[in-house]
């Protein structure tokens, strides 16, 4: 399937419970609401008619679209009852990029079909940080970002497993006996790998899913501009600056969700407010200026970021912002910087 250039109609960017990662903690911790943005859309017309499908669910699952937030183990409790025989996309999902949601929408157009519920089931912290703990930041987004994109899309409860020891040494029989049980179907892009040393492959899911009575169903990958879509393809565009292709790839700009601290060198004024904000676990665009947009838990506001890079102690890289206007900044708000464009070098 090819990309096509429009994005979609926008949607909602919401904080929702305590992470391992500090930046997010503290982002969770004001279940903060921020202004709309650019998101999802169907990027491999499996869902022709959201409204439509939804409209289907069963009242049961809406009224706990509250909560919708499941932490899953290795040999946890049993699903509840409204979410037995769901069908789930699998998947780490780092982006939530335009690949990533013909997966997701996938399992919700089956579940629908079906009757039950459509889950997200994410893995956090990302593996590549569990087997390579001082490896770069090259996050695209938080797993409350994830979150968040998810319901967006249509599903009814994200369940994330925590990429611990257990998790990464299990079975391929073990992961799907234990975290895929009662569920009824299951949906992963064709390179998803699993268990031990990843040595789970399509094939062995669908061998072992079907002796519990799982289905199992891998969506192709999602090409733009001759290319395949990826989460690298995207951290690739970040740095050398390129916005657009990144928005293009993401149906959305990339942003980062973080605590701004005001200037205690230039006061506030009327044409606008100096600030800066942490990278945290997020990737580093290129450095230098970029046209942003800064918002916050009620309004938005046009800007210009400063990217600066160490060479070798990404804990100190920063972006530094001047946000245009008058509207009144706090420090130590939660915002969410929107890479908009690329300006120039230093």
């Amino acid at each position: 399937m090819d990309l096509k250039n429009e994005l979609s109609e926008p949607s909602r960017f919401v904080g929702s419970m305590a992470e391992r990662r500090l930046q997010e903690s503290i982002y969770e911790s004001e279940c903060m609401r921020l202004p709309e943005m650019p998101s999802i859309r169907s990027a491999g017309a499996f869902v022709q008619n959201p409204t439509d499908v939804r409209a289907n669910v069963n009242r049961l699952l809406l009224s706990r679209r509250n909560a919708p937030l499941d932490e899953r183990t290795l040999g946890g409790p049993a699903l509840p009852a409204y979410l037995r025989n769901a069908v789930i996309a699998l998947g780490n999902f780092d982006g939530f990029h335009v690949g990533h949601q013909a997966v997701v929408l996938h399992a919700i157009a089956l579940a629908r079909a079906r009757g039950v519920a459509a889950i997200v089931g994410t893995f956090d912290p990302h593996p590549v940080s569990y087997f390579k703990r001082n490896a770069s930041p090259f996050s695209l987004t938080t797993l409350s970002q994830r979150q968040q994109l998810f319901l967006s899309a249509g599903v009814d409860a994200v369940f994330v497993f925590p990429f611990d020891e257990a998790l990464a040494c299990a079975t391929p029989g073990e992961f799907v006996g234990k975290c895929l049980a009662d569920l009824g179907g299951v949906v992963t892009g064709t390179d998803f790998a699993f268990g031990r040393s990843r040595t789970g492959t399509i094939a062995a899911l669908a061998e072992l899913g079907a002796k519990q009575g799982l289905s199992c169903s891998a969506v192709a990958p999602v090409s733009a501009d001759g290319d395949v879509v990826s989460s690298t393809r995207i951290r690739q565009a970040l740095a050398r600056g390129d916005c657009a292709a990144a928005t293009k790839l993401l149906t959305r700009p990339f942003s980062i969700a973080a605590m701004l601290r005001l200037s205690t060198e230039f006061e506030p004024t009327k044409s606008g407010t100096a600030a800066s904000i942490d990278f945290g676990p997020f990737v580093r665009p290129k450095a230098g200026f970029y046209d942003v947009l800064v918002c916050g838990r009620d309004r938005c506001s046009k800007g210009v970021a400063h990217v600066k890079l160490s060479a070798n102690e990404p804990q100190i890289d920063l972006v530094e912002l001047v946000i245009h206007g008058s509207s009144q900044w706090t420090d130590r708000e939660l915002v969410d910087v929107r890479f908009i464009k690329y300006i120039r070098v230093l």
